[in-house]
């Protein structure tokens, strides 16, 4: 759930003066606008280069940004300020509640650590996450976490990983929640290597489809489906695993909190509505894994840009460019099916998840789904013929 900064390094305040700049120049004639950039960026030719992106988005639109860009700016300005403290750490060999002993740390980023630990009085290895304390320190926030993990807990499906309970280690401050430990690596990590091949990218949909779908069924909508929350199990079956279900959800719609990626939100795979301050849906789950397919198919994300909610802006904006752009070779039902998930309007999507991946099992697998139909026919070929020659030999058969 991590928000990538527009540089390395950057606070809150540089968001808020990225945004602020943005917000005013938006307003003025566009011949006044260059002049306007000069002197308000100060030399801070990565800072001008941002807004301007950001400009030529919202003329693209046509004036369709103007409410999402106003919610984002003022959000942004509330940003101002120093930034997140660091998160606490553990060590190997740590006991958190005199009951989970910490083994190894796992990942970590904006809402908090993850570990390996050993659950002493279970004797079980679990999945060890821990909270922002200036998060689980808000009482709604508690509450809310508590009510969504119930919620999560009746999901019993194997796309979905277990949530166990929420814990409180009074001598670190620190809040954490126990789950499921799941060993593989990460869908993004995984696609850092390059695109699936379509009928392993069929898979996959169809596991974190059938996920998806069970949540929904519980009333929970997950809200931050990404590459870096599905997990690739290495195990017998070879499971796609959606993590952080029950969490996306668990705190309000605070804008400070999703826009410093504390909690709420990845920018490059929110969906238009959840860009400009609408409900989300299993509408919004649908869009998220369409984006999934067209970076499992492509390797790459529909929209790209020098900031991430700049791409996100052109979400907003634009129609997604069909993934045969970027692969040539994918059947053109995969490509419908893909541009059907991505429509801009909620309405126009498939109804869940299960829809659109019965869609997909309907197409082809492309250009490689028929060499490995070619390569298996010319298989059968060979063997009858093996076979035949076998039976025509004297004394055969």
């Amino acid at each position: 759930m991590t928000l990538d900064a527009p540089r390395e390094g950057a606070t809150a305040g540089d968001w808020s003066r990225m945004w602020s700049v943005f917000h005013h120049a938006v307003d003025l004639p566009a011949a006044e606008r260059a002049p306007y950039l000069a002197v308000a960026c100060a030399g801070d030719e990565e800072l001008r280069g941002q807004v301007a992106e950001l400009l030529d988005c919202h003329q693209q639109s046509e004036g369709l940004l103007d409410a999402p860009a106003r919610f984002l700016a003022e959000a942004a300005a509330e940003l101002a300020g120093a930034p997140l403290p660091p998160l606490p750490r553990l060590a190997a060999g740590d006991v958190v509640a005199s009951r989970f002993e910490v083994r190894r740390e796992l990942g970590s980023g904006g809402m908090g650590a993850v570990y390996e630990a050993l659950d002493r009085e279970l004797g079980a290895a679990v999945a060890l996450k821990t909270l922002r304390p200036e998060v689980a320190a808000r009482r709604d926030a508690r509450d809310r976490f508590r009510r969504e993990i119930h919620l999560a807990r009746r999901v019993t499906h194997p796309n979905v990983c277990r949530l166990f309970d929420l814990f409180y280690d009074d001598s670190r401050q620190l809040p954490f929640l126990t789950m499921e430990l799941l060993p593989g690596e990460t869908l993004a990590h995984r696609l850092a290597r390059g695109p699936l091949p379509v009928a392993e990218a069929l898979e996959v949909a169809r596991r974190v489809a059938a996920g998806l779908a069970a949540a929904h069924g519980a009333g929970i909508v997950h809200r931050d489906l990404t590459s870096g929350n599905v997990i690739l199990v290495d195990d017998r079956e070879r499971r796609a695993v959606i993590t952080d279900f029950g969490l996306a959800t668990a705190a309000d719609l605070d804008v400070r909190l999703t826009l410093s990626g504390t909690l709420l939100g990845t920018p490059s795979y929110m969906a238009p509505e959840q860009l400009q301050g609408g409900a989300a849906s299993p509408a919004t789950d649908v869009y998220a894994l369409g984006l999934l397919l067209y970076e499992m198919t492509c390797g790459r994300l529909p929209f790209t840009a020098a900031t991430p909610w700049a791409a996100a802006l052109q979400r907003v904006a634009q129609p997604a460019p069909s993934p045969r752009l970027h692969q040539p070779d994918l059947d053109p039902r995969w490509a419908a099916v893909i541009s059907r998930a991505l429509e801009r309007d909620p309405a126009s999507r498939h109804r869940d998840a299960g829809e659109l991946v019965a869609d997909l099992a309907e197409a082809p697998g492309g250009a490689e789904g028929r060499r490995r139909w070619l390569i298996a026919a010319l298989v059968t070929v060979v063997m009858a013929a093996a076979l035949l020659a076998a039976l025509s030999w004297p004394g055969g058969g």
